[in-house]
């Protein structure tokens, strides 16, 4: 008897917990929610531009790059790259690095980071980033690339461009 009753406690106390809260869906933003974004840009040494009759500046030929943006729970996945992660391996010179990637949602703008690091003197090698701004269905994309004392910006790997949303 007292299973019983416990059993009818848990399932009403349940029932009326669900019940009371209210449906809030359409106030939860679209960015907290799984999503699929592709994305697409010309890039690479070859890109030619045009301005348009509206005044816009559009690229008309250079290589197209496309990507995949993909939320499943708390991952993100790029082009099939699981952010956050992180591993630790050795390069051609025996040193050892590590590869921390990172998101971080905020106000409609998802950043993805992808940190390579030297263990050996805690310098960093690589950072390359993906901000995608799930409202406008945006892009920029970019490396930056640390040597010795000098930081450089890789411009052929510098990007920017539109997605869409999918179902």
């Amino acid at each position: 008897m007292i299973k019983k009753n416990f059993f009818f406690f848990l399932f009403f106390s349940n029932f009326i917990l669900s019940s009371s809260s209210l449906d809030t869906s359409s106030e939860i933003d679209s960015y907290f929610i799984d999503f699929t974004f592709k994305c697409g840009c010309r890039e690479g040494l070859f890109k030619s531009f045009e301005i348009g009759r509206s005044g816009n500046v559009k690229c008309k030929s250079g290589l197209y790059k496309s990507y995949q943006i993909i939320k499943k729970g708390s991952n993100y996945f790029l082009n099939g790259d699981k952010y956050p992660s992180f591993e630790e391996s050795f390069n051609g010179a025996n040193i050892k690095l590590s590869e921390t990637k990172t998101a971080v949602e905020n106000n409609g703008i998802l950043k993805l980071r992808h940190e390579t690091k030297s263990l050996y003197d805690e310098s960093y090698k690589e950072i390359k980033y993906f901000n995608l701004n799930v409202n406008e269905k945006s892009f920029e994309k970019g490396i930056e690339i640390h040597s010795e004392e000098k930081i450089s910006s890789n411009w052929l790997g510098n990007s920017s461009g539109k997605c869409k949303k999918e179902a």
